[in-house]
């Protein structure tokens, strides 16, 4: 290989050389960037926990020491929203699928 071609060689080097550590630069400060943005973000989160009061607590009794008829009738409760909850889900996934069967025609 002539001479030159050893110096274009290690021209090209060190210009990789330089653009490789201006993007680890730039991307070393990107990433400080975000964290720096996660800690704020983490501290008003942290701030808004620390000055929230505790939910107000009913005057219920435990469960257990009411009858059976309340845990019963609380059950069927909890039990009829979450049939309502996926027969919601159910009809939004026939609705997405139905437009999809229709729009491949």
């Amino acid at each position: 290989m002539p001479g030159w071609g050893w110096a274009v060689l290690v021209v090209f080097m060190i210009v990789a050389v330089v653009l490789g550590l201006i993007h680890a630069f730039r991307r070393f400060r990107h990433f400080g960037f975000m964290g720096a943005a996660l800690g704020n973000a983490m501290g008003k989160r942290f701030d808004r926990m620390a000055s929230a009061s505790a939910p107000k607590r009913t005057s219920e009794p435990p469960l257990f020491t009411q009858p059976l008829d309340v845990a019963q009738q609380r059950y069927e409760r909890a039990y009829a929203k979450k049939l309502e909850r996926q027969d919601r889900a159910h009809a939004r996934h026939r609705a997405t699928w139905l437009q999809w069967l229709d729009f491949n025609k």
